[in-house]
């Protein structure tokens, strides 16, 4: 249940949770980037990196947005239903759901290209 000039609230809270989890996804990532460099060199493919973005950063955020649209619209439903009054914005959810998975492929994408630039500055040294 949404009034009308609760939207934009909403909207920026979407927003905020957003950049915050894309944001820990990144730095997880980037923490740890350095680690794939021998991957490549090894394997002498960049795919690597795309691969291993995709399964630990794209996939985990796209099913949290998956399973928090699914949730988020339920609770709607049955809030609605018990106080029997007001609507569910599903414009404003939409947007949400789809703003946080352009995003989920976005950390992706710039996951491996931040990965792809440490290998190119990677260098083997004697442990």
């Amino acid at each position: 249940m949404i009034a009308r000039g609760n939207r934009n609230g909403l909207v920026t809270g979407i927003l905020f949770i957003l950049v915050a989890g894309s944001t820990s996804a990144a730095a997880e990532f980037v923490r740890v980037r350095h680690a794939l460099a021998p991957l490549t060199v090894l394997t002498g493919h960049r795919r690597v990196f795309r691969s291993v973005t995709s399964w630990h950063l794209t996939f985990p955020l796209l099913m949290a947005t998956v399973v928090t649209g699914a949730v988020t619209a339920w609770h709607s439903v049955f809030f609605i239903a018990l106080v029997q009054e007001g609507s569910v914005s599903w414009a404003v959810l939409g947007f949400g759901i789809s703003v946080c998975a352009a995003v989920s492929l976005a950390v992706g994408f710039l996951g491996a290209r931040a990965a792809a630039r440490e290998a190119n500055q990677w260098r083997p040294t004697a442990d």
